[in-house]
This record gives structure tokens, C-alpha cells and sequence, in this order.
């Protein structure tokens, strides 16, 4: 396993470090948010890959099944035009987001590589059918500071819907729908949580340090 593939597994496992404590009501069968919207970086993609074929198993035949998300800007590109005050572009939402094609009986079948979009989904009550996660405000900021220092960490990899990197990674098929990563422009911290962020940003940094050193 090489150092960004290593830094990606230590930022899933300090994620969950951090979210074992947190008040949710998520559970095993709820997939509600688990649909083709969902985004990721193609380091994300061939740890996804890579399970598959320790697992002996294959990509689903639907990755390309339905209107897929297409995101405008990456997480770091959104924070840098914040940044610059300038507004960021239009993207394509379908109306309706078809199951995540990695369900399976409602369970996710790649739980353990499962991207980082994924593992920020944090309810504090369940979604229902057609609804929307509840989450703190203190926990939408460290989802953006974690997505932010993926992005990073796979600079300078591709960013997009999830199934259209999977299929760009393991089919070749074409980028021009997917984003170039961005390097971190500054985190998009509110005031109000710095302090409370800042226990977890040393941590950070060394993940980062060591892939890139």
C-alpha cells in the first residue's frame, strides 16, 4: 500500500474515532442517503477497487444506470471562490437519485472502503424515504474540514460522482465530466468552532505530512 493509500485508511479510521461518541441515529438497512449523488476522489475509486478484487468480486452492471450528479466544483475549488467572493457555477442535479448500485438487501456491500461522502452522513434522527439527514452544525464543519483535506490528499487526482470515477478508473472511459483536485485554499472553519476543531487538526496535518513527505 502506498503512502496516500495508507493516509486515506488513517483519515477514515480518525473519522470514525471521531464520530463513535456522536448522537446518531444511523444504523444498519438505513439508506436513505444512499443514492448516485455521492462524490469522491479517484484515490477513493481504487480503494474501492482494490476491496473488490480482495473480495473476489466485481462492479455492479447499473454504475451508469440513470441521470447521474455531475458537481460544477470540487470542495477545495468552493472554498476557494468563498474565499475570492465569488459565486460558484451552476451544476446538474437530476430530480430523482436512483439507489446507490452497491446496495445490496439495503446494506451497503462496500461498507469498509465505503468513500469519505459517505461516512460524513451522520443523522441525528432517521431519514426517511425522499428526506434529508439532520445534522449539527458543528459536525456539516467537520465534514467540509475532512472533504477538504481528501481532496488534498489526492492532488492532483480527479474528483467527481462517485460511479463516474469507477467507471473512469476501471473502464477508462472518458474524464471530461470529472474535476481536478485542488490543494487546500484555507479551511472553511466558522468561528465559532475553531476551538473545538483545533483538537483535530494536528492530527490532520500528520496524516497529510506523511503521504506527502
Amino acid at each position: 500500500m502506498d503512502k496516500k493509500a495508507t493516509a486515506l485508511m488513517r483519515l477514515y479510521s480518525l473519522l470514525d474515532r471521531i464520530i463513535e461518541p456522536w448522537p446518531t441515529a444511523c444504523e444498519k438497512g438505513c439508506a436513505s442517503c444512499c443514492t448516485t449523488h455521492v462524490t469522491a476522489t479517484a484515490l477513493e475509486g481504487r480503494a474501492v477497487l482494490d476491496y473488490l478484487e480482495k473480495e473476489n468480486r466485481i462492479l455492479p452492471p447499473n454504475l451508469d444506470e440513470g441521470e447521474l450528479f455531475t458537481p460544477a466544483v470540487t470542495t477545495n475549488g468552493l472554498a476557494r471562490l468563498c474565499m475570492e467572493r465569488k459565486e460558484p457555477p451552476e451544476e446538474f442535479k437530476p430530480d430523482h437519485f436512483n439507489p446507490c448500485p452497491f446496495l445490496e438487501d439495503g446494506v451497503c456491500s462496500i461498507y469498509p472502503a465505503r468513500p469519505l461522502g459517505c461516512r460524513v452522513m451522520a443523522s441525528s434522527s432517521q431519514c426517511k424515504p425522499g428526506g434529508f439527514a439532520e445534522m449539527d452544525d458543528y459536525w456539516l464543519t467537520v465534514n467540509q474540514v475532512f472533504l477538504q483535506a481528501l481532496e488534498a490528499l489526492d492532488c492532483p487526482g480527479k474528483f467527481g460522482n462517485f460511479s463516474m470515477i469507477l467507471q473512469y478508473l476501471a473502464f477508462g472511459q472518458s474524464a471530461e465530466k470529472l474535476l481536478n483536485n485542488e490543494p487546500v485554499p484555507g479551511l472553511m472553519i466558522p468561528p465559532e468552532h475553531q476551538q473545538q476543531i483545533s483538537a483535530i487538526l494536528p492530527e490532520l496535518n500528520r496524516i497529510l505530512a506523511a503521504a506527502m513527505g
